[in-house]
């Protein structure tokens, strides 16, 4: 048991424990709680201060390279949101042949023209905000970016119409924030300078559809064969489908693909109220799609159309001043929507094409692998390779030898109507522009070099005397076909029977220089220095001339003497409609009309009674011919025209050695003969007797001695009556036939 002193508690205690009940510490441990609290409050405080700094320096330092990335994007350019746009070739009868582009297949078309449900189309499942943002959709960014940051890569854009406008014109399609924070800012310029409907429009006509097919009408005709205008629902909806995987969802690639994404578009339609439930039910679930066929991609009619396009048209663009080279020239043609009218004939060119590939006419065929030829022929020394022919036949993919070519045009037009390049010819295997090629025109060149510049110069006619006896120049001895020597004849008749001796003696008379200045006025432009100064170019013994040079020259003589450029572009529309480029067929007089006519009525006569005689190239029509071959029967030639109607023929193997042309005359003649009897059946019959010079006289000479004809000359049969240009007829009268 406690004593009372035990039982009772020490005051202190006592005083110690008064406050337990309210739990109230003691005035000591108070003080340290407060310091506590405080270094808390300057902790949080600190902390916050040190995530806002890092916050701001995190915003300033995305401000850095957001700044950096719109510094280093593309400068922006309006002009270039002018879409590259597809160009077309037409023919003489203006019937469109084919679409020329490089990258980018298009032709443009104006908003107004698109229907409204293939504009709803496309926003529907591309940009259903399009009308409420101005070219960024901050909503459409949020949500790709929760989406790209759970999937811990940029699976989903947000880019508007606007924003891919600006990609497809100015940037790459490479998925990066770098690229995308320069597309939205691309997006807000073009969104500043263009409205809503430029916008759209623009996209539209710049969209990819895969196959090379750019903007929405082009893509109509490429997979539907229709116009924009005509589109059906089903068919505006697949066309929106495409663009989010060009070469996926294009029916040509996959038609399942096409149709699933078309629901899909439709879909988007009726949630965003473009259509009803009841159109797009109709239109997923009942309306047939019919696909267009693919478009050949092949140039159709190469032989011509290789020549108008790379050399003719090139160079009608490099003189405009907007086209500064080559390249410019060529980027015109393939991207800014020009419209090319031409003068093909393309009944005359598939007519010249086919008789060019008929192996019965040629006399005979050897199908050479050029490939292996031409290396040999390396190795050789540029000469023959042993064991040719035999080595080098290739029946299967070989090229057929020997070779042809064949020019066709109105001379009174300047219009080229057909040509052949060459025989079987085909691009990347034999795809030789052969009237391009020089070779040596033989004895058809004697008009142009020899005659024309002795009647033009030396006051000659056809009527004039000239001799047919021996000639020589230093080692130069030219000698005629069959060795003989006819003494004094007419040039009529010298040119009739194409007599070497007097072609080289005129020549020489006027100057090979002043020879070949005529025939380059006519028309030939190849001639090298040498060529000017060499009499052998009386007889085609020059470099070599393409037979399209010399179709000018002849086709110059068939016009009276009015050198109209030969050529095969007639006028050049750009994408609006207007004309940029007219050839206005203007001539210009090069030689008289009385030198024209008479070497024209010569050549008329030496077609009805010489050479071709037996084989003419027309029965009912009056043509003038002159033939040519070559020394070794290399090459063939003949050149044959009327008033409204020229040709050049030439046959030989692409590398002269490689064999002879025997019977060339008979050969030039029936493939001219061919040719002719078709193209004269469109052609007005004319005559060359309608443009007669009325200067020009009819007298009798004596056919001896060159002077007027006397009655003696006409019993001794020597008389003959030829024209004469004024002032160069003979004044004398023949003394030789008198009866002594």
């Amino acid at each position: 048991m406690l004593t009372k002193k035990e039982g009772k508690l020490p005051k202190k205690n006592l005083s110690e424990n008064k406050g337990l009940g309210k739990n109230v510490p003691p005035k000591k441990s108070s003080k340290k709680a407060k310091t506590k609290a405080s270094v808390g409050k300057k902790i949080l405080i600190i902390t916050l201060l040190c995530l806002f700094c890092l916050v701001l320096i995190g915003g300033v330092s995305v401000a850095m390279v957001v700044m950096d990335y719109i510094e280093d994007a593309p400068p922006y350019q309006p002009e270039k949101l002018k879409p590259a746009e597809t160009s077309f070739i037409y023919d003489h009868e203006g019937n469109k042949l084919s679409r020329l582009h490089d990258v980018q297949d298009r032709k443009s078309i104006a908003l107004e023209e698109i229907p409204g449900h293939v504009q709803d189309a496309f926003i529907a499942i591309e940009d259903h905000r399009f009308e409420d943002h101005r070219g960024v959709d901050p909503i459409g960014i949020a949500r790709a970016a929760v989406i790209n940051y759970q999937k811990d890569d940029i699976v989903q854009g947000a880019s508007t119409l606007t924003q891919q406008l600006a990609r497809n014109v100015f940037l790459s399609t490479e998925q990066t924030y770098e690229r995308k924070i320069q597309e939205a800012w691309l997006a807000l310029q073009i969104e500043e300078q263009f409205s809503k409907d430029d916008i759209l429009e623009m996209y539209l006509n710049m969209i990819y559809f895969g196959n090379g097919v750019y903007g929405v009408k082009t893509a109509a005709e490429a997979y539907f064969d229709k116009e924009v205008g005509d589109l059906t629902l089903s068919e505006a909806a697949m066309l929106a489908g495409i663009p989010k995987s060009p070469n996926r969802f294009n029916p040509l690639a996959s038609e399942e693909k096409a149709e699933h994404r078309m629901k899909l578009v439709l879909n988007q339609m009726e949630e965003f109220e473009h259509i009803s439930t009841w159109e797009a039910h109709s239109a997923r679930d009942t309306e047939e799609i019919t696909y267009a066929e693919k478009d050949p991609s092949e140039l159709p009619y190469p032989e011509f159309l290789e020549y108008t396009l790379h050399h003719e048209l090139i160079d009608i663009l490099m003189e405009m001043p907007k086209y500064e080279n080559r390249k410019d020239a060529y980027q015109a043609v393939y991207s800014e929507g020009l419209h090319i009218f031409t003068t093909l004939n393309t009944d005359l060119q598939e007519h010249v094409q086919d008789t060019l590939n008929r192996d019965e006419m040629y006399p005979q065929t050897l199908n050479i692998d050029m490939g292996k030829f031409l290396e040999s022929r390396r190795e050789s020394g540029r000469r023959i390779p042993f064991g040719f022919p035999e080595s080098f036949i290739d029946n299967e993919d070989g090229v057929p030898q020997p070779q042809s070519t064949f020019v066709l045009a109105d001379p009174s037009t300047g219009r080229i109507m057909a040509l052949g390049a060459g025989r079987d010819f085909e691009k990347g295997e034999n795809e030789v522009l052969r009237y391009l090629s020089k070779r040596q025109p033989g004895s058809a060149i004697k008009p142009i070099v020899s005659y024309v510049p002795a009647l033009e110069e030396k006051q000659m006619s056809a009527g004039s005397i000239v001799y047919d006896e021996p000639f020589s120049r230093g080692n130069y001895t030219p000698r005629s076909w069959d060795g003989q020597f006819w003494g004094a004849i007419t040039i009529r008749e010298a040119l009739r029977w194409s007599r070497n001796i007097p072609a080289v003696a005129l020549l020489n008379a006027v100057s090979p220089y002043k020879g070949t200045e005529y025939a380059s006025k006519m028309g030939i432009e190849s001639f090298s220095e040498a060529d000017r100064h060499a009499l052998a170019v009386a007889l085609g013994g020059v470099s070599g001339i393409p037979p399209l040079e010399m179709a000018q020259a002849y086709a110059t003589l068939a016009n009276q003497g009015e050198k109209i450029p030969l050529h095969t572009v007639t006028h050049i529309k750009d994408r609006y409609g207007n004309i940029v480029y007219k050839n206005k067929g203007a001539g210009k007089s090069v030689i008289s009309p009385e030198t024209a006519y008479q070497i024209s009525d010569i050549l008329e006569d030496a077609h009805r009674n010489t050479f071709t005689a037996d084989m003419p190239v027309a029965t009912d029509r009056p043509v003038a011919a002159k033939t040519g071959t070559t020394d070794g029967d290399r090459d063939t030639y003949l050149a044959a025209y009327t008033p409204n109607l020229v040709s050049i023929f030439w046959m030989g193997y692409d590398f002269k050695d490689m064999g002879r042309i025997r019977g060339g005359h008979n050969l030039s003649t029936s493939f001219t003969r061919e040719v002719f009897n078709k193209a004269l059946e469109v052609q007005e019959e004319k005559t060359f007797a309608e443009a007669k010079p009325s200067g020009l006289q009819e007298i009798d000479v004596c056919t001896s001695s060159g002077l007027r004809a006397t009655g003696d000359c006409r019993e001794a049969g020597n008389t003959n009556t030829d024209y004469f240009n004024p002032g160069s007829a003979p004044s004398r009268y023949c003394f030789q036939c008198r009866d002594d």
